[in-house]
């Protein structure tokens, strides 16, 4: 393949992904709302939300937690095989579970979800798999990922899910800031370290 043809590759891939997120976006839907408004509740109770994955789906959970920990919401990211070795415990204060499966039959995630159905936590589904998978039959609901063929050349690779899951995820933590109303001020002294805090204390935020 040459330098051209790897170009022209290159560019199918980026536009294969950006209609990937277009297609996810059209199922944006009044569940969204539901995952927002219980994430809301769950910060004014001083709850945690608890998010939870395998594999790639578990990078985007734990990169999720992170932002969700930058805007002010308490968050962590819990592995399943961690979940079934001893650290079950962090569910019994949770707030929101928030679970990423591409298939939705992620059997790892099975133990975490019946705990917090014991709990009666409200818990939610990240996943292409779709309201009849497995692990769907057992959460709140579902927030749903277009279902396309992968990118790479095997096709089994989740590339776009992943790159779905975190897009979704981002707007999660951006209609979340909004409803807490999050702002600059806020921002500096969650992050008075780095670039964002030193621009953030030249604009006299804070």
């Amino acid at each position: 393949m040459g330098d051209e043809e790897e170009r022209i590759v290159a560019q199918d891939n980026l536009l294969s992904q950006s209609r990937s997120l277009v297609a996810t976006a059209d199922l944006v839907d009044d569940r969204f709302t539901s995952v927002v408004e219980e994430i809301d509740c769950a910060w004014n109770s001083h709850c945690p939300i608890i998010f939870s994955g395998v594999g790639k789906s578990g990078l985007v959970g734990r990169y999720l937690a992170s932002c969700f920990n930058a805007i002010g919401v308490p968050s962590a990211f819990l592995h399943p095989t961690d979940a079934v070795h001893g650290d079950m415990g962090i569910l019994q204060g949770a707030g929101v579970l928030i679970a990423l499966s591409v298939s939705g039959e992620t059997k790892e995630l099975e133990p975490i979800i019946n705990r917090v159905g014991y709990l009666e936590t409200p818990a939610y589904l990240i996943t292409a798999g779709g309201d009849s998978c497995t692990l769907a039959l057992n959460v709140q609901n579902v927030l749903p990922l277009a279902r396309l063929p992968e990118i790479d050349p095997s096709g089994m690779v989740p590339l776009r899910a992943s790159l779905m899951q975190m897009a979704l995820g981002n707007a999660l933590v951006v209609a979340v800031a909004e409803r807490i109303g999050f702002n600059k001020n806020k921002l500096a002294a969650l992050h008075p370290g780095g670039f964002i805090g030193e621009k953030l204390q030249e604009e006299g935020a804070g």
